[in-house]
């Protein structure tokens, strides 16, 4: 702490080497009474008063000539042309190396030759500089640098780093020597340098451009600006297109920065001097981050991060630039820019980069009062009592330096300050606090009691040490001068001085024991003097003294130390930034700390700004070690980060009115640096006592800085609150009881600002930047986005005061207090405010939701805990508003503290659980003790009200109408009564006017039956009489569509949105003209409340599905129904998502979302992931136990919740949000799941059949780095002999991660003729192509710019873009943001972007030869959370989120996603984003099927259908065995949705694989569908043949045998694309009677009919395992061993790594290629060469055996005269025959010869004497295997499978 009125005078050594006479000490403290505090260079009173005076007011007048001569020159300077000058720059560029997201240039100086060092300049010579002088002269301590390295590269979205260092000098100072200050910075993988539109010279005057590729201007220039890099000068300049500049801390100014010098070296500055640009009025802290606003009402952001002594210089041009020249006097050069944003966006990504701030505990947030002159502990009991006994709510109470024994840290003053302890103690069992002083120096003197800190800190090496001064008494520690004299200062970088300063807190801890702590005087401060050091009377600032005779100071005994640095190193540099001595009032510069690494630059030269945040650091972390309890450090010095550790106040104020109004602007800049929680010593803490107008205004802004603290100094009149008359008291109190009330609003913002980095307090320019009156407004500050504090600055006495106006946007705001809104109509206007000293100026802004509580007998912040919460909305005209909730104790940092989204929109309140879980209400009062909604229409209407909870149950409320206290504005309280509203709860409140609004309270309807045929039933759904009066009657239509599927349609008669016809089978149905589908459905009688029933025929007490009554709603935006269905609790479906087979009881969301995999455990908040297949499918528990199955027809977001009721029911309930329909089949009647599924396969189109080459092997991985690569990876597959068909490509090969171009003049040149190569090897190649069409401005993306042309991409929401006159001059493009940074997305609902989409896939596959497409991140993916852009923000009162009463996952329904407001051709992102990877799946297979070839399309979002257009896979997995296991629940459901052929990353695509792991996975792998191993970019390689000895040759084997199966694969495949089906399913569906069958679903897969795989899917070494078995005969095909089971039971396998499980069934047959094993084959086309075999395993019951074959060329899409054969096997072990039935027969290749016949099982069967085969003229005698009791057949001359008929077994 200091002061600016204070003297060193003997008065002031007698206090600081005070004597033991207490009397003696209290009379100079008397004697001070009119003293202030402050360090060594202040002016105090003197009886020369009127001199002074004189003096004062002649050095005012010669300074305000001096200023206005400097501002005449300056203007005229400034204004004239100056961006168009070079600037000196010392560089050109002579290297340069570039890749996606960096690049580095190798500047050389133009001063350098080849023989030697600047022989261009002369010695001494100079080159000019933005300095004093104008000038940098090179010296022996200043150095000029030869070579300089540039780093340039992208960080995040718009956030990008300049990084300057001397290349020759790598041990140069860099402020990231000291860990702790940043956060975790490192290039993102997600941006690119083209998206913050960098371009750089290699002129010979080096510069480089930033430009906002939004808008192509641009943001950050230096091409013309200079460039000087020496040892202790260094100066860049920067051109930006605004003059509205703000930042550049810390400063006691204007918020908007003027022309001039802004100086950062931190400062003990006394009484915070006003700073206009003069470059001397630093204060503590020094935040080198300026912000700016630009004309298109952007923010932007440049950091400069350089601990050193710096300033900036801002001029102005004519052209509205400004020109920024920073300069700074050692280190590097770090920038860090931020380019256009949202105010609000800059700010998270400058806390993104630095550190979030920490969350202070909520005590922290009550009023808190200190004061200097607080003498004894019966002082602060007074104080406390005072407050108490006045009723004002306090929470803390403060002690400054007076505790201490002779202000010596970490003591305490036992005289006077006798049972403090016990005082603490009682504050605590009151719950409240204490928080003591510690002040930078440690004293040499020794306290009274306790440990000698100087001593111990002396011996162990803990403090700071002197260059100037190495040996003597003081060991070489630095020696200043502070409040107990003499002091040493700790070293926060030494061990020894952390360990020393936790000793001290430990110690006071004991003795004080404090809540928080207070760090003082910590730049540090020095008071030392050159009369301290024999000068009499020269009180010039030094940076050391010592209390004996002074050290010599020759040279022989200045290089006695260690120091790093030689004495006068820093005496003459180029430039002081500030005018001053660095030293001054600090400590020397050449003082030096611990330098663990010895790189010899921890001098306090580079350190100085840093000191108080590396004390503020070390104190954290005892804090931390302490206990878990949150901590409040309140620091007076900061730097860069510190926000991460603790908090500030802004220093040492005076009582003056321009404190008071410049503190806001202190406030607002440090929620801008990362220090949100931050105040001012309210009314003052020095010069005269605050008057009573003055304290009163200072009250009314104060209580609503975060941080409310009333300090004031020594030697004033007393300036608590209560001190003043009533009529003041007043309003100060009523200002402290609506701050409490609002304080859990407070802690909201707060945690959103730790969490997210958002600012807590905000200039009103962040929420309106267009209007000019409120970007110059310097009265007003917001509250998070709610909350206005308007600042009535007037100081007339009560009764006089004056009227006064503040600037208001349009929109409406709500008086807090009273509820009177005022509606501004205009841009801005001039709103007349209450002005009076009672209360203060509070507004809630329109569109906000507000937490806040009666304060009724509150006295400190624990009561708010204790209480109930409020919800105050506020909602725009069009009735939307939002806001946020924490809720926590605030008191420890493991608390499950909850965060909560609330939004208001059509009249429903919902709650969104973003952070926490719901069932840890038991530590939190959640309570909502009522709601206000003001505002809103009707408010004094009759209303209805009721809640749903988190389980879907409705609930009735009370609800009322009431006045605000103004008497004239209606409200509307909505209040608990017998049911208790809880956040965590409640899901959505509804309410409305009766008869006007929806009344989703009251869902009933009745039915009417208008017509009904045996086929179909149309009915009426009547509203009832409460309803809204404009709402439609509801149409249910009930159509039998074919046998066993019964479709239920309800609409309201409203055109609304509906799936695309392509999502269904085009096949057209037909029904048994016997069945009536009065026997299958139910509907109530007229006149009886709403319901439906599917049942079994003729048998409505068996249903099937029933919607209940009063469930349903069926409104705008909006869809429920509730429902029960019988079940035997085994549900499945409702896909895609990574659970467990059978779901459980909870809640899950349909709604496509790019999501790496999480595990749904049924709990919000959703988990769903890339597809929406809404359909599931059970077994019913009646006596027939049908399965069946329900398929709601609807892409609109979705949740279903299940609740099973008892052993045979559950309630399903749908909550759908969009504007679709319901749409439902039911597929009844079945008598097998198979069936069931079948049905549901004919509606929406059986799963494609894959080229057969798809069917082999396929290698992928992100991070293939070029064409060599893949060479490289191709060739090991060969070398190493494993079986490869396909080679893929991820995003890596793009350029620069644009669609439909590869990096052909990268590392991916040459990739045409590899791909050429792979073909003429017999393989294939399949490249990437995602979503998002890269945005490019400069006409070299043929893609995007043709796009533009045709309008084929989705469009913005917002109407200033969506049309011709897009001022982005981009035909209104909706922004997103994947890979190539920002994207446009096309619209797959304009038939003129399909024929674009096939147009330039056809113009890629020229250039490209590929066989295949892999469209990914198509859900669609988006980087943002909805709009990507400020100018794609749609008003909340036109967008669709104000429309939404239900958000489905209770997350964010954009969350990832576009903008929902997206504008299609056909509707709105609302509806058509989960179809979006159908359509573009739709429009691909387009491509495929025009040139004749069948589609290999593998897309990651799919929708209900797609299976007949695309394939699939399972999306970004994790290398864990818990992803191995989900992947078979996986793999069979998408096999249940209709998409046959897909398939999981084998090894996991996230995450490291491992040996182990990945063995397994590919001896599961082998034998999915669609077989690929695929990895992430950041880990391991796991490509199969990277594995050594047994584990490579198990892969090699596992892989090696999928080959002889896929002709049965293949034929299996093309009978489902034929008929429906699955291929790979569940045990149950081949074997629905067996109870067993329904468990372990994981390790019981069945391929196809025939085939069951049983994979090894757990971690750790066993040699068996046991698996389900049904009865039979299943014989193992790889090596003929068969398992005889009697019943379905377990058995064991062996499951070691080079055993597979492939069984064979009793009563099947299936082609086998077994020689492909022997001979190597390595491709589907060489396994085409090889004749078939067949295996077959006799029902040894029925003596038969039946399987399938099917043959084609495999790569041309079918068509009916396609040449193909297909037949069905039979044997009959009876007749001894084998039947060929040749359904079509023609097609004939090597493949379709018939070379060998396997007899399983032969001699249990009884054909093991069956030795000879005949056919025709063709006799072949086979053999029998007695130990593996295989009869086999070999065919020397293969026989023609298309032209056999029978075959005939004999003896």
């Amino acid at each position: 702490m200091s002061f600016k009125k204070n003297t060193r005078s003997d008065l002031d050594d007698n206090l600081i080497n005070r004597t033991e006479n207490t009397e003696d000490y209290e009379s100079e403290l008397q004697k001070r009474s009119s003293l202030t505090r402050t360090g060594a260079n202040g002016v105090g009173p003197s009886k020369k008063n009127h001199t002074y005076k004189v003096v004062l007011l002649v050095g005012l007048a010669i300074l305000a000539i001096s200023l206005l001569i400097v501002v005449i020159v300056t203007l005229s300077s400034s204004k004239s042309g100056i961006e168009d000058e070079q600037e000196h720059n010392m560089f050109k560029a002579i290297g340069i190396e570039k890749s996606l997201r960096k690049v580095v240039v190798q500047l050389e100086s133009k001063y350098k030759s080849k023989t030697g060092r600047f022989t261009n300049l002369k010695a001494g010579e100079c080159i000019d500089a933005s300095i004093g002088e104008g000038k940098v002269c090179e010296k022996e301590n200043n150095k000029f640098a030869d070579d300089v390295t540039a780093e340039f590269s992208v960080l995040g979205t718009g956030i990008s780093r300049s990084f300057f260092w001397d290349t020759n000098n790598p041990h140069r100072w860099n402020p990231a020597h000291v860990d702790g200050f940043l956060g975790d910075i490192g290039e993102d993988e997600l941006s690119m340098l083209d998206g913050v539109g960098f371009e750089t010279t290699d002129e010979t005057n080096f510069g480089f451009k930033l430009t906002d590729v939004v808008s192509n201007k641009p943001v950050f220039d230096s091409t013309k600006r200079p460039l000087i890099f020496t040892d202790k000068y260094l100066e860049i300049g920067f051109t930006l297109p605004t003059q509205t500049l703000f930042g550049l801390g810390q400063h006691n100014s204007k918020f908007l920065l003027s022309e001039g010098e802004w100086t950062m070296w931190n400062r003990d500055q006394p009484g915070s001097p006003k700073a206009e640009g003069e470059g001397k009025q630093q204060l503590y802290g020094t935040h080198p981050f300026l912000m700016f606003k630009t004309s298109d009402n952007k923010f932007g952001g440049i950091l400069f991060y350089n601990s050193n002594a710096q300033n900036i210089l801002i001029r102005f041009s004519e052209t509205g630039k400004a020109l920024i020249t920073y300069r700074t006097v050692g280190g590097i050069l770090d920038i860090y820019h931020i380019l256009s944003d949202t105010a609000d966006e800059v700010i998270k990504k400058y806390n993104d980069l630095v550190g979030k701030p920490a969350l202070p505990p909520f005590w922290a947030l009550g009023f808190h009062q200190c004061s200097w002159q607080y003498n004894t502990t019966e002082d602060l009991k007074g104080v406390l009592n005072a407050y108490k006994l006045k009723e004002y709510p306090i929470d803390t109470i403060w002690t400054d330096i007076m505790y201490m024994d002779r202000y010596i840290d970490f003591t305490v003053d036992e005289t006077n300050f006798t049972g403090i302890k016990d005082f603490i103690n009682t504050l605590h069992k009151e719950d409240r606090h204490f928080v003591p002083i510690v002040d930078a120096g440690i004293s040499l003197e020794p306290p009274k009691k306790g440990p000698k800190w100087y001593a111990e800190g002396d011996k162990a090496g803990a403090f700071i040490k002197s260059t100037q001064n190495p040996g003597g008494k003081y060991n070489g520690n630095i020696i200043g001068k502070v409040w107990p004299g003499y002091t040493a200062f700790v070293d926060f970088i030494s061990p020894a001085g952390k360990a020393l300063w936790n000793k001290g807190l430990t110690e006071l801890d004991k003795i004080v024991p404090f809540d928080g702590l207070w760090l003082d005087m910590n730049e540090p401060s020095n008071f030392c003097t050159a009369e301290d050091m024999g000068k009499e009377k020269d009180e010039t600032p030094i940076g050391e003294c010592y209390p004996q005779e002074a050290p010599k100071t020759d040279s022989s005994l200045r290089n006695l130390g260690d120091s790093p640095v030689g004495v006068g190193e820093f005496d003459d540099i180029p430039f002081t930034p500030g005018g001053e001595k660095l030293d001054y009032k600090t400590l020397s510069m050449d003082a030096y700390f611990h330098d663990e690494n010895d790189n010899g630059t921890f001098v306090m030269y580079n350190i100085h700004n840093m000191y108080g945040t590396l004390e503020t650091i070390e104190t954290s972390k005892y804090l931390a070690s302490r206990d878990k309890r949150r901590h409040l450090i309140i620091s007076r010095d900061s730097f860069v980060g510190h926000g991460k550790y603790g908090s500030i106040w802004t220093g040492d104020n005076d009582a003056t009115y321009q404190d008071l109004t410049l503190s806001i602007n202190q406030i607002m800049n440090f929620n801008m640096f990362g220090m949100p929680f931050v105040g001012g010593d309210v009314c003052g803490f020095g010069g005269s006592k605050a008057n009573s107008t003055l304290c009163a205004r200072w009250a009314q802004v104060g209580a609503f800085y975060p941080f409310f603290r009333n300090h004031y100094a020594i030697g004033k009149e007393r300036q608590e609150f209560y001190q003043y008359p009533d009529e003041y008291q007043k309003g100060m109190k009523e200002a402290i009881r609506l701050r409490y009330s609002l304080l859990r609003y407070l802690y909201t913002c707060l945690y959103i600002s730790s969490d997210q980095g958002y600012p807590t307090i905000r200039h009103p320019m962040y929420q309106w930047p267009d209007v000019g009156k409120i970007v110059e407004n310097e009265n007003s500050f917001m509250i998070g986005s709610a909350v206005r504090i308007t600042a009535n600055f007037d100081l007339s006495d009560i009764g006089k005061e004056k009227k006064f106006k503040a600037p208001f946007a349009k929109g409406r705001y709500m008086e807090y207090i009273h509820y009177t809104i005022t509606k501004v109509k205009k841009d801005v206007e001039d709103i007349e405010l209450y002005n009076g000293y009672d209360i203060p100026n509070i507004h809630i802004v329109e569109g906000s939701i507000v937490s806040f509580q009666s304060v009724d007998g509150v006295t400190k912040t624990q009561d708010l805990i204790d209480d109930q919460l409020r919800l105050l909305i506020f909602p725009t005209e069009n009735g939307y508003a939002r806001g946020n909730v924490f809720i926590a104790n605030g008191v420890t940092t493991d608390e499950k503290e909850q965060f909560f989204d609330i939004s208001h929109s059509n009249k429903a309140i919902q709650f969104f659980l973003r952070q926490g879980v719901a069932d840890d209400a038991t530590q939190f009062n959640e309570v909502i003790e009522e709601i206000h909604i003001v505002g809103v229409e009707d408010a004094d209407k009759d209303h209805f009200v009721c809640f749903m909870d988190t389980d879907g149950n409705f609930k009735p409320l009370n609800i009322e109408s009431k006045k605000g206290k103004d008497g004239e504005t209606d409200y509307i309280r909505i209040f608990g009564g017998t049911n208790t509203i809880e956040f965590d709860q409640t899901d959505t409140i509804y309410y409305g006017v009766v008869g006007k609004d929806y009344n989703y309270c009251n869902r009933g309807y009745t039915a009417r039956v208008d017509s009904q045929t045996t086929k179909e039933m149309k009915v009426t759904i009547i509203k009832t009489t409460n309803q809204m009066e404009n709402s439609n009657d509801l149409k249910l239509n009930v159509a039998m569509v074919t046998d066993g599927t019964i479709q239920v349609t309800i609409t309201d008669g409203e055109k609304r949105f509906e799936v695309p016809k392509e999502a269904l089978s085009q096949t057209t149905f037909q029904t048994n003209d016997a069945e009536d589908i009065k026997d299958y459905v139910e509907i109530s009688k007229q006149g009886e409340k709403f319901s439906l029933k599917i049942h079994e025929k003729g048998d409505p007490e068996n249903y099937y599905f029933k919607i209940n009554e009063d469930s349903l709603i069926f409104s705008d935006y909006y869809l429920s129904m509730e429902t029960t269905v019988n079940t035997n609790q085994k549900l499945y479906g409702f896909g895609e998502r990574v659970t467990d087979f059978f779901l459980k009881e909870g809640i899950y969301t349909t709604w496509a979302k790019d999501a790496t995999d999480p595990f749904d455990d049924g709990k919000k908040p959703g988990k769903n992931i890339y597809g929406t297949h809404p359909v599931y499918f059970t077994r019913s528990s009646s006596p027939n136990k049908y399965h069946w199955g329900m398929f709601n027809l609807n892409a609109n977001a979705q949740d279903t919740k299940i609740e099973f009721v008892g052993a045979n029911e559950a309630k399903i309930s749908h909550y759908i949000t969009g504007t679709g329909i319901f749409d439902m089949y039911f597929f009844i009647e079945n008598k097998s799941p198979e069936e069931a599924v079948n049905k549901y396969h004919n509606i929406i189109g059986n799963t494609l059949l894959p080229p057969f080459w798809g069917l082999g092997w396929h290698q992928c991985k992100y991070g293939y780095t070029g064409t060599e690569n893949l060479k490289e990876v191709y060739k090991n597959y060969t070398d190493n002999d494993f079986p490869m068909d396909v080679l893929w490509s991820d995003i890596d090969y793009m350029e620069k991660y644009r669609d439909f171009t590869y990096d052909s003049n990268g590392t991916y040149k040459g990739l045409p003729e590899f791909v050429k190569t792979l073909k003429q090897d017999n393989r294939r190649y399949v490249p990437i192509i995602d979503a998002g069409v890269a945005i490019v401005d400069d006409g070299s993306y043929k893609t995007f710019d043709e796009g533009v042309k045709k309008g084929v991409f989705i469009k913005s929401g917002n109407k200033n873009r969506n049309g011709k006159n897009d001022p982005l001059g981009k035909g209104g493009v909706l922004y997103g943001k994947v890979w190539p940074g920002y994207a446009a997305f096309p619209d797959f609902t304009n038939e003129n972007t399909n024929k674009w989409w096939v147009d330039i896939i056809k113009e890629f596959n020229e250039k490209l030869d590929f066989d295949g497409l892999w469209l990914d991140m198509n859900e669609v993916a988006n980087f943002c959370v909805g709009p990507c852009i400020p100018d794609d923000i749609v008003p909340f009162e036109e967008s669709l989120r104000s429309k939404i009463t239900y958000q489905p996952g209770g997350v964010d329904i954009e969350e990832k996603m576009l903008s929902i407001d997206g504008v299609h051709k056909e509707g709105t992102e609302l509806d058509y984003h989960s179809l979006f990877g159908f359509l573009q799946g739709v429009a691909t297979h387009k491509y495929f099927a025009d040139r004749g070839d069948r589609p290999f399309i593998i897309s990651r979002s799919t929708f209900s259908g797609q299976g007949k257009w695309t394939s699939h896979w399972n999306g970004d997995n994790h290398a864990t065995f818990d992803y191995l296991k989900a992947s078979v629940t996986g793999i069979i459901n998408m096999n249940i949705y209709g998409m046959n052929f897909n398939g999981a990353d084998i090894c996991g695509f996230l995450e490291d694989t491992n040996t182990e792991l990945c063995e397994k996975w590919t001896n599961v792998g082998a034998f999915y569908p669609f077989s690929r191993n695929h990895n992430d970019i950041h880990t391991i390689d796991q490509e199969p043949y990277r594995y050594e000895g047994d584990v490579k040759n198990n892969m090699r084997n596992a892989i090696r045998w999928r080959y002889p199966f896929l002709r049965y694969f293949y034929t299996q495949l093309y009978l489902n694309h034929k008929n429906g089906g699955t291929f790979w399913k569940p045990l149950f569906f081949e074997f629905p009677d067996e109870d067993l069958a329904y468990t372990e679903i994981e390790k019981n897969v069945m391929i196809g009919s025939a085939l069951k795989l049983n994979p090894m899917l757990d971690e750790g070494t066993t040699k068996t395992q046991s698996f389900l078995f049904p009865a039979g005969v299943w014989c193992n095909v790889l090596d003929y061993s068969c398992l005889k089971v009697k019943k379905t039971s377990s058995q064991n396998l062996n499951v070691q790594p080079n055993n597979l499980n492939l069984h064979l069934r009793m009563g099947h047959i299936i082609p086998l290629q077994r020689s492909a094993v022997e001979k190597h084959v390595n491709t589907t086309v060489d396994l085409n060469e090889l004749p078939m075999g067949i295996m077959i395993n006799m029902d040894t019951n029925t003596k038969k055996a039946t399987g399938d074959f099917y043959a084609d060329e495999g790569t041309k899409l079918n068509d009916p005269d396609f040449t193909h054969s297909i037949m069905d096997f039979e044997f009959d072990g009876t007749e001894a025959t084998l039947t060929f039935n040749q359904q079509k027969s023609g097609y004939i290749a090597p493949y379709t010869k018939l070379g060998l016949i396997e007899i399983v099982g032969a001699k249990n069967a009884g054909l093991n004497k069956l030795l000879k085969v005949v056919s025709g003229a063709t006799e072949v005698t086979g053999n029998y295997d007695s130990k593996h009791d295989l009869l086999t057949f070999r065919f020397e001359e293969s026989l023609e499978i298309s032209t056999l008929s029978k075959v005939k077994f004999t003896k």
